[in-house]
């Protein structure tokens, strides 16, 4: 699968705990690839660096029994990869399907 790829990646990475209520407010951060470039660039061996993301929402947040980001013991997270550059129209409608075919 790596020989397919484009090294070091280029695309961003979006990760989004999903808030499981009717509020919507979703926590998103996005992984750009120059953050740290050696965790993008081709494999080497076995395992690539990692990536981490140290501060993405407090403990407490999925600690709450109240939380509307777990429910029945259940989190979610979604990732999107921006393989289309897509950023901004994802931005406009984060819960709604992209559309790909370049209208609005």
């Amino acid at each position: 699968m790596d020989s397919i790829l484009v090294f070091p990646f280029p695309y961003d990475i979006y990760v989004c705990l999903c808030d499981q209520s009717r509020q919507k407010k979703d926590i998103e951060l996005v992984i750009k690839p120059g953050d740290n470039v050696s965790a993008f660039n081709r494999p080497s061996s076995d395992r690539n660096s990692e990536v981490g993301i140290v501060k993405f929402c407090p403990l407490s947040f999925l600690k709450d029994p109240g939380s509307s980001y777990l429910k029945d013991g259940v989190f979610c997270i979604r990732v999107y990869i921006d393989f289309m550059n897509m950023k901004s129209k994802l931005a406009k409608s984060k819960n709604e399907p992209v559309n790909t075919n370049g209208s609005e």
